[in-house]
């Protein structure tokens, strides 16, 4: 076969008998030495320009002085060090020392927002020591502390997300090594439940996990663990405040022994909304066929729920409606409720309930619209307070309170005599 690129040359001086098909086995003709040289000339070129697509592996160092552009894909199984200058597209897996970030949009003096992050490109005749910044230098971050004077420039900083499999420099309860997100909120400590946290304005939340699991003797040092396992191996040696599970440090040294512990991985979150107010499903009941709604799987956090009726009527003049709470189920006994009316100026008696929070009524015509608000105020004991209107140009008034024995994740609205409702709407809304 012919050789018609370096690839296809033998190792072995003896296999190389041609070059780009022509004959330079022993005996050949003296022209074909020529145009040997001349073809393996034409292949080194090609080889250079990389115009034969052929493959080329280095068994030692690389150095390059120059510019490097690769227009496919880079595998680096050893590691990258120095400054990476362009854009990366995909994952970083492995450890990462320094800044990740992307520098972009000059914003001239003048201009610059109030909070945001800004990397100093020249500084012209504008002080930027007076919005913020250290110094006066370029390349110097700040974050605007106003919209500035002058003719000096700085390009908007902005952080890349970073998939990262080994461990993050942070010390526990700080800002550590690595640069993050300004305010950002460290928390947790890699093996128990992270504590939820509000973050400052414009901050982010940084929880950490456990991460891979390593055995004395292994420990990197400046590397932060959690003590999983103590063993023989003394962690108070090696930068830790005890010799106790869950504890963690920043190893000072290898360590020797049998003990354990894992790589504290942080990543960033975006924390939980807060006082969220959550709407149900409005049910409007059948007229005449039911007697009961109920409102199951209430979320554990709830703390405060509002029942809300729109023209809500029972068929039966004799009874009132009663609205009832429970955890596994409904609890029909134990509270202490009271309800009554007005009517012009006059007051009527009230009617008392010990079988769920009670909402009078005084005949069947009564459309009732209003809500009714049920708080937690400790424990597992919640009080009710609500405030409606008949419509019989009356208003209702209602209030209670009553201890269940878990944690609420139901709520029935009925009345005390079972009776179906006949018109109307109910809903809940809770946070």
């Amino acid at each position: 076969m012919a050789k018609n690129k370096i690839s296809e040359f033998s190792s072995t001086p003896a296999n190389n008998t041609d070059i780009g098909g022509i004959d330079i086995a022993e005996g050949c003709a003296p022209s074909g030495i020529n145009n040997a040289i001349r073809e393996l000339m034409a292949q080194l070129k090609d080889q250079q320009a990389g115009t034969d697509a052929d493959n080329f592996a280095v068994g030692g160092n690389l150095t390059v002085t120059g510019t490097t552009t690769a227009t496919g894909a880079i595998t680096a199984t050893g590691g990258v060090t120095g400054n990476v200058t362009g854009n990366v597209t995909g994952n970083v897996i492995g450890n990462v020392t320094g800044n990740l970030i992307s520098v972009t949009n000059t914003v001239t003096s003048g201009s610059f927002v109030v909070g945001n992050t800004y990397v100093i490109a020249t500084t012209g005749t504008t002080d930027f020591t007076l919005i913020g910044a250290s110094a006066n230098t370029v390349g110097i971050r700040f974050t605007a502390t106003d919209v500035g004077t002058g003719t000096g420039t700085a390009t908007t900083f902005t952080g890349r997300a970073v998939n990262v499999t080994g461990t993050v420099g942070i010390e526990n309860g700080g800002t550590g090594v690595t640069s993050f997100t300004q305010n950002a909120i460290i928390v947790g400590n890699g093996t128990s439940s992270p504590t939820s946290v509000l973050p400052s304005t414009n901050g982010n939340v940084l929880l950490s996990t456990a991460g891979a699991t390593v055995t004395a003797g292994s420990f990197v040092v400046g590397t932060q663990y959690t003590i999983l396992t103590v063993g023989t191996t003394s962690f108070t040696a090696i930068g830790a405040s005890a010799n106790t599970v869950g504890v963690v440090f920043t190893a000072t040294g290898v360590g020797s022994g049998d003990g354990t512990a894992t790589t504290n991985v942080w990543a960033s979150v975006t924390p939980a909304t807060i006082n969220q107010l959550t709407l149900g499903t409005v049910v409007t009941p059948t007229p005449n066929t039911v007697s009961f709604v109920d409102f199951i799987s209430i979320p554990s956090w709830v703390k405060r729920i509002t029942v809300m009726f729109q023209g809500l009527s029972i068929a039966s003049s004799s009874t009132d409606f009663l609205v009832q709470i429970g955890d596994s189920s409904i609890e029909t006994t134990g509270y202490n409720s009271t309800s009554g009316f007005i009517s012009g100026t006059s007051a009527s008696s009230n009617d008392d309930s010990t079988s769920g929070f009670i909402i009078t009524t005084t005949s069947s015509s009564d459309a009732l619209s209003g809500i009714l608000t049920i708080a937690k105020i400790t424990g597992s004991t919640w009080i009710s307070s609500g405030a409606f209107k008949m419509s019989t140009s009356s208003s209702v008034y209602c209030g209670g309170d009553k201890t269940i024995t878990g944690t609420l994740s139901k709520i029935r609205i009925t009345s005390t005599g079972s009776s179906n409702f006949d018109a109307g709407s109910i809903n809940i809304m809770y946070e």
